[in-house]
């Protein structure tokens, strides 16, 4: 089996200092169709105009994914590095002046392609994306890519963060979760974050410290990322994402933090990656 590269010559417009999103329509991309073909990757390569006023990924703030309307992923750019860094196999470090990217829709993390690609874009739907940077980028363009596989997908994946409304100086506040599907994966910041605690389903699968101060809130040493040090890319500080056995998140499942004075407070994220069945 194998994986086939395209891409679309036309390109969007990106304009100077905008945080307005660039958006891919249903025209742009073609989706997964049973028997033709599996989408399991977006690429997106950006230009700018005017030296010294790039358009890379260190100014990246947003991801959206829509699989006809539906968010599959949804997604800050700083943890979008992160997850590569824990996930990819080759624990893939985007350096800031990168300027381009790949959104993987099938399950990465597996060394063999054919094991991965039975996880890829939702059959049947239409895929948008909105690509959103943080306003400090020049003007250009942006195109995108399509990789595909003939592998037929039986699940697909969620990439979403959502703000957990967790203030900075706060002990073991708890936030619920609902999570759908099987989780693969949890991010969180690492900044002011000096204890978290996971359960799903009754069961503890998280209990570590992390910074014991603000002074050191930046460092390698906590123990919550020493955890997942082994593959874990170093190029970052800020997020942190931790692996996790495909466990699904029922009623009841919660997370909670104890956070320092440099927790950057209430619009702080949590993100899961989670597995799901294809439609029949």
């Amino acid at each position: 089996m194998g994986r086939w590269i395209d891409y679309n010559p036309s390109q969007k417009a990106v304009t100077a200092t905008s945080t307005n999103p660039v958006v891919f329509q249903a025209n742009d991309i073609p989706g997964s169709a049973r028997g033709v073909g599996n989408l399991v990757g977006l690429s997106f390569s950006t230009e700018y105009v005017t030296a010294g006023t790039n358009i890379v990924i260190s100014k990246l703030s947003r991801i959206k994914i829509k699989a006809s309307g539906n968010l599959l992923w949804d997604i800050g750019g700083t943890q979008f590095r992160a997850f590569y860094g824990r996930f990819a196999p080759a624990n893939l470090i985007y350096g800031n002046s990168s300027a381009a990217f790949t959104v993987w829709f099938n399950a990465f993390d597996m060394d063999d392609d054919d094991q991965a690609d039975q996880c890829g874009f939702p059959y049947n739907t239409v895929p948008t994306a909105e690509i959103t940077f943080d306003g400090t980028q020049g003007a250009g363009s942006m195109k995108v890519g399509y990789i595909f596989s003939d592998v037929e997908a039986s699940r697909y994946a969620t990439l979403i963060g959502q703000p957990m409304g967790v203030a900075a100086s706060q002990n073991q506040m708890g936030y619920p979760l609902n999570e759908s599907g099987e989780i693969r994966g949890m991010g969180l910041t690492s900044t002011g974050l000096n204890k978290a605690r996971l359960v799903l389903g009754g069961r503890q699968w998280i209990n570590a410290e992390g910074p014991a101060t603000a002074t050191a809130a930046n460092t390698l040493g906590d123990m919550l990322r020493e955890t997942q040090q082994i593959e874990l890319d170093q190029a970052l500080v800020s997020d942190t994402f931790y692996r996790l056995p495909n466990v699904q998140a029922p009623q009841g499942s919660r997370i909670e933090l104890t956070t320092g004075t440099a927790w950057a407070g209430v619009n702080n994220e949590i993100a899961f990656w989670a597995l799901h069945d294809q439609a029949a």
